[in-house]
């Protein structure tokens, strides 16, 4: 009997052994007595010491570094299946692009896809070529182009890229930077580049066209746009727009414009990420950004220091999502918002509105007629002032619910619900309003039942907001 067991016992031990090594044990185990672990599909990653090894379209490159070897989909040293909308390697998967550095062709476009290099057409500040050819760089092509010629090779070709390349200024030799009803431009100036006038002659520094049924079409990445002037009877902005667009704006600075930031008439406008500061700080009053017929989404941007006011909408549709007004207007009629539509469907939720500043008995922070049913939520609207008075109106017009509006106290007919009246304190009232560590605002949650997601779903700095999620554009990271 001892000699059976003896058999018996081996016996199964290596039965225990076979089950562990089938497909079916491994399936059922993933991880566990030497099972591949699985990856994030929940197939297991097969082994190998090299790429050869990887027989899959999906996971064709070995990270040797990974358990002694794994086929992974990428490594930063070979993006292997990276391509398409996917084409970044991050921790051995493929993602959307970040950043120009990203791409073969030197730009990410906001879809998170590399741009074909072959639609890329590159200028340089100084030196460029005037040619028909110009634009890819040698020896591919005929070198890099003017600003010109890159925007007169970009017409009626179909959706083209213009690559700013230098980390310099420049300034059209017309002065104008002027997007044709038949032009579709991605205009990437993420290197620094920053575009302006070349002389004091009034007019924008950026003109999108439309006429009729066609419509000129920019995207904005990164950047800088300064130096609209005005004089005569064309206004000093930084981009003008007449067209249905789209006209897209990401991560641009517009600053130092005689007259508005960006002023649109029946455009379709997104603006994200911007900075637009210390424009209209002379002559005529006129505010940052005005929207008139059309629609605007501005979302995660900073409206700062503009003398004639920050945002002014009229007859448009809007989403205001997630922005800081600070230390916008005078003594006109826009002070940190103004707003006077019958369109609906719109949304004014997560803004931070301080130390705006109008003339006496318009609201400095939100003046509002956007219809009966319109009501604003989760916004900040603290300290704004009358320039000519002691008299500090707050908001006017629109309900709000969920927003935390004084010092003054504000009309009970505005209260839809949960409003508050305390000091929000501000890292700096003026210039930087983040949230200190001690803002009672941590603890007076905004809407539980507001959408955080989508253009919601960041705050100015890109924090993922959470629930309880706070009051304005600022989502402290302790929450």
């Amino acid at each position: 009997m001892a000699r059976l067991v003896d058999l018996v016992i081996p016996l199964l031990v290596m039965l225990a052994a076979c089950q562990k090594e089938s497909k079916l044990y491994c399936d059922q185990n993933p991880g566990q007595d030497g099972c591949p672990d699985p990856d994030a599909s929940g197939s297991s990653r097969p082994a190998c010491s090299a790429s050869p090894d990887c027989k899959t379209a999906e996971l064709p490159v070995c990270d040797t570094t990974k358990e002694g070897g794994q086929c992974v989909a990428c490594t930063q040293a070979d993006h292997g299946a990276c391509g398409g909308m996917t084409p970044r390697c991050e921790n051995d998967s493929c993602v959307a692009c970040i950043d120009d550095g990203d791409c073969p062709s030197s730009v990410c476009l906001l879809n998170g896809a590399c741009a074909d290099a072959a639609t890329v057409v590159h200028a340089v500040a100084t030196g460029g070529a005037s040619t028909s050819d110009c634009g890819q760089p040698l020896p591919l092509g005929q070198g890099a182009c003017t600003l010109e010629q890159a925007l007169s090779n970009a017409r009626g070709k179909g959706p083209t890229v213009i690559k700013l390349d230098d980390n310099a200024t420049y300034a059209p030799a017309n002065n104008n930077f002027r997007v044709e009803p038949d032009a579709d431009i991605v205009l990437d100036l993420r290197a620094g580049a920053t575009l302006t006038r070349r002389s004091t002659s009034d007019g924008a520094v950026i003109t999108v066209n439309g006429t009729g049924n066609a419509s000129g079409k920019l995207t904005m990445l990164g950047g800088t746009i300064s130096g609209g002037h005005s004089g005569g009877s064309n206004p000093g902005d930084g981009v003008a727009c007449t067209s249905n667009g789209p006209l897209i704006i990401d991560q641009t600075r517009i600053t130092a414009n005689d007259a508005s930031a960006i002023n649109t008439t029946s455009c379709t406008a997104t603006i994200t990420r911007a900075q637009i500061d210390n424009n209209n700080q002379t002559g005529t009053l006129t505010p940052a950004i005005r929207i008139s017929n059309g629609s605007v989404t501005l979302v995660r941007s900073t409206i700062q220091n503009n003398r004639g006011g920050g945002l002014d909408i009229g007859s448009a549709t809007f989403i205001v999502v997630g922005n800081v007004f600070a230390g916008n207007g005078s003594t006109g009629n826009v002070g940190g918002i103004t707003i006077n539509t019958e369109e609906t469907g719109n949304r004014l939720e997560f803004n931070s509105i301080a130390e705006n500043k109008s003339q006496s008995l318009v609201a400095a922070g939100l003046s509002c007629a956007a219809g009966p049913d319109f009501v604003a939520a989760n916004n900040i609207i603290w300290n704004n002032n009358s320039a000519l008075t002691a008299t500090s109106i707050q908001v006017s017009g629109c309900r709000q619910r969920y927003s935390d509006i004084g010092p003054t106290t504000f009309s009970n007919a505005l209260d839809a619900g949960n409003n508050k009246n305390t000091n929000p304190m501000f890292v700096n009232a003026t210039s930087d309003l983040h949230l200190t560590a001690a803002s009672p605002l941590s603890d007076l949650a905004a809407d539980s039942q507001a959408s955080i997601t989508g253009v919601a779903s960041l705050d100015i700095d890109g924090n993922l907001r959470s629930v309880p999620a706070t009051m304005g554009a600022d989502q402290p990271r302790a929450n």
